[in-house]
């Protein structure tokens, strides 16, 4: 397949971590890749196929089922809806993105697909409702979802376009009368953002049942956000979690950018955690100290990052009083939540509190470890070796007190004997 590319064109050539300028140009014309980084292209590029399309050729026929999108590099086609030409898609422009944004939405709910409501609308909207046909020799990028589905979780400007087209390509079929788009959006806005932010994972269904009951989207303090404007500031205290409806934040700590938020994420969950130090406890390794770790966990109520809008959208404020009484019901979701942020959690802790960075070590351990001995080993110098280990007699002798006898001893199972 490399080799009939080169031949079709040496500037549309494509190889693991280098992009062509004639591919590379396609791809900052993309709106689906608007405004993604430029280092993160090439990954885009490893993860997708390519195909060759000689004119005539039909790449989607409508009616069919396709879980793809497709990225034109270079070429021409044509999008027919009942034989009638309705567009032309050259170099960056893109197709089948519904499909992909459809299947995304799917993904992040189908743990409890009982609460999807019409499920089917969402499986109707990966059925192509156009043909695609070739007008001149194009090249393809080729994108799965599972190959897209990767990207997601390390590119949120990605998750933010996507949903973006995606739903702009619905609202505008729905106005041009397409049941299956009303049918498809009707469902997407009925999602609980709780599914989508991963916080009832695991959770039994009529625990989730009762929860999503019980914390509305409708009774919860939404905000409407423009470019600039700030949900969080360094410093200030607060204990509510965040859940992203639309748009994308940026996460700055010390005028530096950290992190990105967009479609179906959260933040807000360290100063949440804060509020639950008996809670935290509980999720921690055996043997770390409650006692030394409440102070410290206290401190964590002052938000350790601006959080700034820069993309207009929408968030829902969730206060930590409404999310106790889904903690009380099942204490699995405030494992979920802690889970995601621990290590940025322990990490905070750690600068006034010796027992937290033992915690945080520990976590990072590989499962053979023992907690135990972590937390036994602590503020010593130096921790014994383990057993098996070989201690050259020489080195023995000079960790030895001193006493009469100058004569090493032979170590038994790593340990240097008492003098």
């Amino acid at each position: 397949m490399q080799n009939s590319l080169l031949q079709f064109d040496e500037l549309d050539s494509l190889s693991a971590g280098n992009v062509s300028p004639r591919t590379m140009k396609a791809l900052q014309k993309c709106d689906v890749l608007d405004k993604v980084a430029v280092h993160v292209l090439p990954a885009i590029v490893d993860n997708a196929s390519r195909k060759i399309c000689k004119p005539g050729e039909r790449v989607l026929v409508a009616g069919d089922r396709s879980e793809s999108m497709f990225i034109v590099c270079s070429g021409k086609l044509k999008c027919e809806v009942n034989g009638a030409e309705v567009r032309q898609l050259s170099a960056g422009d893109s197709f089948g993105d519904v499909a992909v944004f459809a299947y995304r939405t799917w993904v992040l709910h189908r743990e409890h697909a009982e609460l999807l409501g019409n499920a089917t609308a969402l499986e109707s909207l990966l059925t192509r409702t156009a043909d695609v046909i070739c007008v001149e020799q194009s090249v393809l990028l080729v994108l799965t979802v599972q190959d897209i589905d990767a990207l997601f979780k390390t590119c949120p400007r990605l998750v933010y376009n996507m949903w973006r087209i995606g739903m702009g390509q619905l609202r505008q079929a729905a106005l041009d009368g397409s049941e299956q788009a009303r049918s498809g959006l009707s469902t997407i806005s009925g999602l609980h953002p709780l599914l989508a932010a991963g916080w009832l994972s695991k959770v039994g269904s009529d625990d989730v049942l009762a929860m999503t009951e019980a914390i509305r989207p409708a009774d919860l303090p939404s905000r409407h956000l423009r470019p600039g404007e700030h949900v969080m500031r360094q410093g200030k205290l607060g204990d509510s979690a965040y859940l992203v409806t639309s748009g994308l934040y940026s996460c700055i700590v010390d005028d530096a950018e950290v992190q990105q938020f967009g479609p179906w994420s959260a933040f807000g969950e360290v100063g949440l955690c804060a509020r639950f130090p008996a809670m935290v406890h509980k999720c921690l390794p055996e043997g770390t100290s409650m006692e030394r770790l409440e102070e410290a966990i206290r401190n964590c109520r002052a938000r350790q990052a601006d959080v700034v809008c820069i993309e207009e959208g929408d968030i829902l404020e969730v206060p930590c009083e409404v999310l106790a009484v889904a903690f009380d019901r099942c204490h699995r979701v405030f494992a979920n939540i802690f889970s995601r942020v621990q290590n940025r959690f322990l990490e905070t802790i750690a600068f006034a509190c010796n027992d937290a960075k033992t915690a945080l070590a520990c976590l990072r351990q590989p499962r053979s470890e023992s907690p135990q001995r972590l937390m036994a080993s602590r503020g010593k110098t130096e921790s014994p070796p383990p057993k098996g280990r070989y201690v050259n007699p020489r080195r023995a002798l000079r960790q030895r007190p001193e006493s009469g006898s100058t004569e090493p001893s032979s170590p038994a199972h790593g340990h240097t004997p008492a003098a």
